[in-house]
């Protein structure tokens, strides 16, 4: 299958972020997500090679930039994890198509291996920047994506994508006149303000960038979450509890903190959160209007739309917008065209501030 087609491949990649927003309304567990961005993964593994390769990575650069983690270390993880498994789901469905009378996977053993290969990749990945203690969870990450993966196999055989796209319809539209000057440096601003906490050593200066970041994503009207920060902060710690050797902080019954690996872990909980608020603030960026991810974006929020003027439980939406014919995007509005590069400049001024006070508190410490 061919697709060579810009609004379907976008429309496509659109649904693979749907079905993983779809996620966060069901209970899950920290860390633990089904993955049901999977499902249109496994609906697509008849495409041509070069565009299922272009399915996975905008599927990872749409779905970062629209939940904000673009710019932050999870954007690598997120998208190793989708190439990785993708990959192999695909190397399955190509075996099954080499000469053989009789199928050698079915669809749950594809979903379960591709799950089995993203949760071996994000410990791995995360393993590289915690360190090793993330690799003693890979055994109930594996046993997960065995759950996880008979589940997007369910689902997707129960869900059929037509042939036909919808018609896309936006009724506003304030990206025709982006001023891509802005954008590309507000993008150059913001990796910069990334790479700046990884810098810092002082914890005391590394707590003022986080505070800085999170008055930052305010100005940027992006709603705090405390909840994913909490979670994170939460299982890096605990990781440091693998960490051996030097001044014990304190104990928890038989368990006990090490004062270099405590400090360790709350420095990498202020960096990767301070990381995670700016990233979170790159929506406001916008895209041309005209490009892919923006179109992407279109078709997110026309589906987001309907699905949630559906009735029904969130299979029966789901099936339901797969019929329209006709998707309306409304949401262009909240993606103005004003550059958010000034707030970007006052913040990086800031960070940078912040990074020279630390190098000099080192030097007279």
């Amino acid at each position: 299958m061919q697709l060579h087609n810009k609004d379907k491949l976008s429309y496509y990649s659109a649904l693979t972020v749907l079905f993983s927003y779809a996620e966060f309304m069901l209970p899950h567990l920290p860390f633990l997500k089904l993955g049901l961005g999977n499902i249109i993964i496994l609906l697509s593994l008849n495409f041509m090679p070069a565009d299922f390769i272009l399915l996975l990575i905008l599927k990872s650069i749409a779905s970062s930039f629209l939940s904000g983690t673009l710019f932050s270390p999870f954007f690598l993880i997120s998208f190793m994890q989708s190439l990785g498994s993708g990959f192999a789901m695909y190397f399955l469905y190509i075996l099954n198509q080499k000469g053989c009378r009789q199928k050698l996977f079915s669809i749950y053993g594809i979903s379960i291996f591709g799950a089995g290969v993203s949760a071996i990749v994000q410990v791995f990945c995360a393993g590289l920047y915690l360190g090793t203690g993330v690799y003693n969870v890979l055994g109930i990450m594996l046993l997960f994506s065995i759950a996880a993966g008979i589940v997007t196999a369910f689902l997707s055989e129960k869900i059929n994508i037509g042939e036909n796209i919808p018609k896309l319809v936006i009724t506003e539209q304030t990206l025709e006149k982006n001023n891509l000057n802005s954008i590309y440096l507000s993008t150059f601003l913001i990796i910069l303000i990334i790479f700046i906490p990884f810098f810092i050593k002082n914890i005391a200066v590394l707590a003022l960038c986080f505070a800085v970041s999170i008055v930052f994503q305010f100005l940027n009207h992006r709603k705090f979450l405390i909840a994913p920060h909490l979670f994170l902060w939460i299982l890096i710690i605990i990781f440091s509890v693998f960490g051996s050797g030097g001044e014990v902080f304190f104990r928890i019954g038989k368990i006990s903190f090490y004062k270099d690996s405590f400090i360790q872990a709350i420095k990498k909980c202020l960096i990767l959160s301070t990381v995670i608020c700016v990233s979170q603030c790159t929506v406001q960026i916008g895209f041309a209007s005209k490009g892919i991810i923006s179109k992407i974006s279109n078709y997110f929020y026309a589906l987001l739309n309907s699905f949630y003027s559906v009735q029904g439980g969130i299979i029966t939406r789901i099936k339901t917008i797969l019929t329209l014919q006709e998707l309306e995007c409304t949401s262009a509005k909240k993606r103005g065209n004003k550059s958010p590069l000034k707030l970007y400049l006052m913040h990086f001024i800031l960070m940078t501030i912040l990074l020279c006070a630390d190098i000099y508190l080192r030097k007279v410490i």
